[in-house]
């Protein structure tokens, strides 16, 4: 365990668990099972989504009544949009679809890695076996009929999963403000709280 109140004035302590084998993330959490007691939050390492309150979507989802609330990004970028999972929902918030990563676009609200989950979705989840939560439990819990709602945030996304999108992102943090609040990347200038644009 590392406290974390070492550094910070909270009560906050991370336990790390180490895997001989990779058993991807609905593995992963799977091993993790008996820990998992309440409603829990999953987010990757690799996208980060700096106006997303999480207490809010974590409200959401049990005001919802959800077995799992995932937070989707509608993104402009047409042609990134195979970088990402992507979901349909309805008027209600409910998912109707999910595919991830397809080579047609179902939709462009793309599956940002953050999600909520009450612990007996794992019950969908096989023991000692390497799965993912996107091509084994999303799926198999819309197949089960078990409710599954979409939280659309308008907050910006970074994400680091590719060498490109990794420059950009360093890029944008790192360069220096032009004396007007914003900064240059990638040919644009974009305001420093991107606003108006979702820089991937």
């Amino acid at each position: 365990n590392l406290d974390l109140g070492l550094f910070y004035n909270a009560p906050v302590s991370i336990r790390y668990a180490n895997e001989s084998e990779l058993m991807n993330t609905a593995g992963s959490l799977k091993r993790l099972q008996p820990l998992l007691t309440e409603d829990f939050v999953v987010a990757g390492g690799n996208v980060f989504l700096p106006d997303l309150d999480l207490s809010h979507v974590l409200a959401q989802h049990r005001q919802w009544g959800s077995a799992g609330t995932i937070v989707l990004h509608p993104l402009l970028d047409q042609s990134r949009l195979r970088l990402f999972g992507q979901a349909k929902i309805d008027h209600h918030s409910q998912i109707t679809h999910f595919q991830e990563k397809p080579r047609q676009p179902i939709s462009n609200l793309v599956h940002t890695t953050y999600q909520c989950y009450e612990p007996d979705v794992l019950s969908l989840v096989p023991s000692d076996s390497p799965c993912s939560i996107p091509e084994l439990l999303i799926p198999r819990l819309l197949e089960a009929n078990w409710p599954l709602y979409g939280y659309v945030t308008s907050s910006p996304l970074f994400s680091i999963s590719t060498q490109e999108q990794y420059t950009e992102t360093n890029a944008f943090f790192t360069n220096v403000d032009d004396g007007e609040g914003s900064s240059v990347c990638g040919g644009h200038t974009h305001e420093r709280r991107l606003v108006h644009h979702e820089h991937l």
